[in-house]
């Protein structure tokens, strides 16, 4: 699997996946891309010279690139009948991206005007972010399915409607801006 990003519209983020007819081959990416976009959580501790650091760092598989979420909460889930509140609906409050990493934390700068960042607030890897699936070669609808079914958190957009917006060559749109692209 080859990674590539780009990031010339906002935070539009292109993964180029090079497969390999084999099963055992697209097992391995499948590896891969688990691994790569595996669920973690944390925290802000403190902006710092322009960027944010959070309380993970390699020994918790943070590697520079990577994409947290700064999770708020959002609005409650009142029960229609019971009146009870049933939890709520989490809000993107930001973007960061991991710059460099130190023993016991990381450097995250924002991806996009987060004024509202904060000490304390949930760091979510890749939760919550927008995300489409480009299908250049016409066999890629199971793969787009698994991946579906490996990373639930991320906010996928339906596979024929990202075909109807995918661009004739790989290549940052204002439709993918923002967006984690597989390619």
């Amino acid at each position: 699997m080859q990674r590539i990003i780009s990031m010339p519209h906002r935070s539009a983020i292109v993964f180029i996946l090079m497969l390999m007819p084999t099963l055992t081959a697209l097992a391995a990416v499948e590896d891969d891309i688990a691994r790569d976009f595996s669920p973690l959580t944390g925290y802000v501790v403190m902006p710092e010279n322009g960027e944010f650091i959070i309380d993970l760092d390699a020994t918790h598989g943070v590697r520079p690139g990577d994409i947290f979420a700064v999770v708020g909460p959002g609005k409650d889930i009142v029960h229609p009948v019971t009146q009870q509140v049933l939890g709520k609906l989490e809000t993107v409050k930001g973007i960061l991206k991991v710059t460099r990493i130190a023993d016991g934390y990381s450097f995250a700068r924002t991806l996009d005007e987060s004024p509202a960042i904060s000490r304390g607030d949930a760091i979510r890897r890749y939760a919550l972010l927008p995300a489409i699936f480009w299908d250049y070669n016409g066999s890629g609808e199971p793969i787009f399915s698994k991946l579906r079914q490996m990373l639930p958190e991320i906010k996928w957009r339906e596979y024929q409607q990202a075909q109807q917006q995918r661009p004739p060559q790989p290549e940052p749109t204002a439709a993918s801006a923002g967006a984690l692209t597989f390619i």
